[in-house]
């Protein structure tokens, strides 16, 4: 380019400048980066008193040679760009100023940490082939990167941590190939990453710990992330929709929750999850969850690693279509391979909320029958042999199989009643085939015969004598079994399992109530 054509690009530069209009020249020139960084620094068209427009230094469809380097500098105007080229980074480490945008360009990258702007910074649709580095940056408007393309495989791709946002930071629809950090940040709007793809395999896609969110995280619309997303602590006022989303991080953890804080929905009905991606929400605090339960991970036997992290993990009611039916949120339980008994507790509890007690029920005997492989293996019964701990496990069945681990006490007078009959008529048949006699050897009464003289042979009464503790129907004191017909030894054993039937069952009637006045 001669020396005419430079004066006359730059006088036509100054005109636009000094009128608040975007300069687009013909055939794409380049300029000197530093007559754009004179303007927005001084304010002032060069050479003169003339102020640049408010509307601040507007550029399109230019080339740049040099660097753009406002470090510690204050820009007095803002600085609109669109549609240039760079080959270098643009530095605003510790600047200050207004607004500036840089969309739809392409530019070598952006350090801009403890940038200090009264309004927002643009980076739409621009192609940037190096980090955004913006920690602790200070941003009274919007981050806007929505359409870019944020370029450095394997390092940091866009890092804002600690960095204060008022707005929005907007990923909607962006592609990044590296790690996406907002470390200990603090939105004043939303984080919308609706459609954006973050790509980094094996690491994490997108790290927001520790961040204070006060609208609400979209992760939808297409979006996703190849690599972990990771919200450890993460403090979000709205909600968490992962709509749509797609989540691949085979054999690692692609959702990781952990101690993050949801004030209001969590939704978890995520387009694709891809096998072996774990999602960690232990400790996570959130408000309704509304879930495709069919899109959570499911856990195999036979793998070490758990998929489902549930651990801590609590939600005031299910919502939204979520369903309520409780053999599927069992069985979502189920999905853990460790047992945790706070994952049923929570669920329960949610149950009783809404007033589904029988629901709250079967999940509290899920929880216990869950428990009952890993009984024993706790540090309380380190010290006991293999023997013992087999023996707890049965005895922690019974208890199950007889009252509901203390939650259906009736079911222990339904069992001890269908033993009662069943007994009743084995007694019947005990009695028609002579194995009973009086205890009395001088009696001329029979099984099958009255007397006025002695108590008659009632089967049924005999086996509620037999099985009823303590209470003394004097059937058993007046009959007897005669071990020496047949069958005799076999209504003697029978007899010795009911009595032990019938304590059994009623202790376990008992402290089942006992347990259930307790809880009331």
């Amino acid at each position: 380019m001669n020396k005419e054509m430079k004066k006359k690009l730059r006088r036509a530069l100054y005109r636009c400048a000094e009128r608040g209009e975007w300069w687009e020249p013909d055939g794409k020139p380049v300029i000197p980066a530093g007559w754009v960084h004179d303007l927005v620094v001084s304010g002032k068209i060069p050479g003169s008193d003339i102020k640049v427009h408010a509307k601040g230094v507007r550029v399109r469809g230019v080339a740049f040679g040099g660097s753009l380097d406002f470090e510690q500098a204050h820009l007095a105007v803002p600085m609109l760009l669109d549609a240039v080229e760079l080959d270098e980074r643009v530095v605003l480490e510790q600047a200050t100023g207004g607004w500036i945008s840089i969309a739809n360009s392409q530019i070598a990258g952006v350090s801009a940490q403890q940038v200090k702007l009264e309004h927002s910074l643009d980076l739409s649709g621009s192609v940037l082939t190096a980090s955004v580095d913006l920690d602790d940056a200070q941003i009274r408007g919007n981050l806007d990167c929505s359409k870019a393309t944020l370029f450095n495989p394997g390092g940091k791709a866009l890092t804002a941590d600690g960095a204060r946002i008022a707005g929005d930071l907007v990923l909607k629809d962006a592609f990044a190939a590296g790690e996406v950090r907002l470390v200990g940040a603090t939105l004043g709007g939303q984080l919308v990453c609706g459609g954006a793809n973050l790509f980094n395999p094996g690491g994490d896609a997108l790290i927001a710990d520790q961040s204070q969110i006060a609208q609400s995280v979209f992760l939808n619309s297409a979006f996703t992330a190849n690599g972990q997303v990771r919200m450890l602590g993460a403090h979000i006022e709205g909600q968490l929709s992962c709509r749509d989303g797609r989540f691949s991080n085979p054999d690692a953890i692609g959702l990781r929750l952990q101690e993050a804080t949801i004030s209001s929905a969590f939704f978890w009905q995520p387009e694709a999850l891809s096998n072996g991606t774990r999602v960690d929400l232990r400790t996570c605090s959130i408000g309704p969850l509304v879930d495709d339960i069919a899109m959570w991970p499911k856990d195999k036997k036979d793998e070490k690693d758990e998929r489902l992290l549930l651990s801590g993990f609590t939600y005031s009611r299910f919502s939204g279509g979520a369903t309520w039916n409780v053999k599927e949120r069992i069985l979502w339980l189920r999905d853990m391979n460790e047992f945790h008994s706070q994952p049923y507790e929570q669920l329960a509890s949610v149950y009783r909320a809404v007033g589904r007690t029988v629901e709250a029920r079967k999940v509290c005997i899920d929880r216990e029958w869950a428990r009952t492989e890993t009984l024993g293996n706790d540090r309380d019964y380190q010290r006991w042999d293999k023997e013992r701990r087999v023996w707890l496990r049965f005895w922690h069945r019974m208890w199950g199989w007889t009252t509901g681990f203390g939650f259906e006490p009736a079911r222990a007078l339904w069992i001890f009643a269908m033993i009662l009959v069943a007994a009743g008529f084995f007694f019947w048949w005990a009695g028609a085939s002579g194995v009973m006699e009086p205890t009395d050897r001088t009696a001329t009464a029979s099984a099958t015969k009255c007397t006025d003289e002695y108590p008659c042979y009632q089967p049924f009464l005999y086996a509620a004598d037999v099985m009823i503790p303590i209470v003394d129907l004097d059937q058993r004191e007046a009959w007897t079994t005669d071990v020496a017909r047949a069958g005799g030894t076999l209504v003697r054993w029978v007899t010795v399992f009911l009595i032990v039937a019938g304590w059994v069952l009623t202790a376990a009637f008992i402290a089942a109530v006992s347990r259930t006045i307790s809880r009331s």
